[in-house]
């Protein structure tokens, strides 16, 4: 009963050792001071500003967007993302959809969606199956 006793406050003392030892060698307290000033590998320190600048900066130019660029680009994603929404409008014919089951489904509606192209539709979906179309 002792040497169970010693045996198992043992290995507890072992395990909280082990533990706190791995955790404090993940743990690095000196990267960030209270004035907000990060240091790097090589001992200098960079301040917010610069920091952010080098995460926002293109990789190959190393130089930032102008507010001009990112509107164009912008502008850009948007008219293809249109092209592509109304190239798929006039490949896929839109069919009357009825009810095909699950029948008589209790519980709750979990989701509602509105049709982008036709605000007049909505669709419903249950939490234990099924969907529904509104006509």
């Amino acid at each position: 009963m002792y040497y169970n006793k010693l045996r198992n406050i043992f290995i507890l003392l072992l395990t909280v050792g082990l533990s706190y030892s791995g955790f404090a060698q993940n743990i690095d307290f000196g990267k960030l001071s209270k004035k907000g000033i990060l240091k790097t590998k090589e001992g200098k320190r960079i301040d917010k500003n610069e920091y952010n600048r080098l995460m926002y900066a293109d990789p190959s130019t190393k130089l930032m967007l102008s507010r001009g660029e990112e509107l164009k680009f912008a502008y850009e994603l948007d008219r293809q993302a249109h092209s592509r929404r109304s190239a798929s409008q006039n490949l896929i014919p839109v069919e009357n959809w009825k009810q095909r089951g699950p029948f008589n489904v209790g519980g709750r509606t979990r989701a509602l969606a509105i049709d982008r192209n036709d605000e007049n539709i909505i669709f419903a979906g249950g939490v234990s199956g099924g969907m529904w179309r509104s006509a």
